[in-house]
């Protein structure tokens, strides 16, 4: 995998152009990642704007935000960035092959299910309830054992700050799953 190391031209739209158009700003920082991590050849081959559509595009979906409608982003460009939707669906595909993927659909919803989980327990210590939220053992054991350990205890014996710290630690782990790890970590570089 080449680094796009060169300087974007001048009259390339930076990825943030086009996403504020889109209003998808959230996503810049993981598109400007793919772009990053990249081959320049799918820029060469494409086009500096249909790259970086395809790039917010797969940005949009692995940040779990939804999905940007190719033909509708294309049209919302149109004027002066005319991106073919075409163009940018086969940017998309060589952006996809080039990235590395995302982790299992389960694996995703299991650490979701385990966010939950621990929100709904952290809820109940909040609140000084006795009894803790009935929940799968499952849950939590699928995902950190010594997390469905601790979970186990009542809920007065639950030390916050280690369940606080397993939460961003799972929180951490979801967006890594998300993202893929080549990918998670050129974000976390920035």
């Amino acid at each position: 995998m080449a680094h796009n190391d060169l300087p974007a031209r001048e009259s390339e739209p930076p990825v943030e152009t086009i996403a504020s158009r889109l209003e998808a700003t959230d996503a810049v920082p993981v598109a400007g990642a793919i772009l990053e991590t990249s081959s320049d050849d799918i820029v060469q081959q494409c086009g500096h704007p249909a790259a970086a559509l395809a790039a917010l595009r797969i940005a949009w979906r692995r940040t779990e935000r939804g999905e940007i409608d190719l033909e509708n982003a294309c049209s919302r460009l149109d004027g002066d960035l005319e991106v073919d939707p075409a163009t940018a669906a086969h940017a998309e595909a060589m952006l996809e092959y080039d990235i590395c993927s995302p982790a299992p659909d389960e694996e995703i919803r299991a650490l979701r299910r385990a966010i939950v989980a621990v929100h709904e327990i952290l809820a109940a210590i909040e609140t000084d309830r006795t009894n803790a939220p009935r929940l799968s053992r499952s849950v939590l054991a699928d995902v950190d054992p010594s997390l469905a350990a601790l979970a186990d205890r009542p809920v007065d014996r639950i030390d916050e700050a280690e369940l606080r710290a397993h939460l961003r630690r799972l929180e951490a782990d979801l967006e890594l799953a998300r993202l893929g790890v080549e990918l998670y970590a050129a974000v976390r570089e920035e």
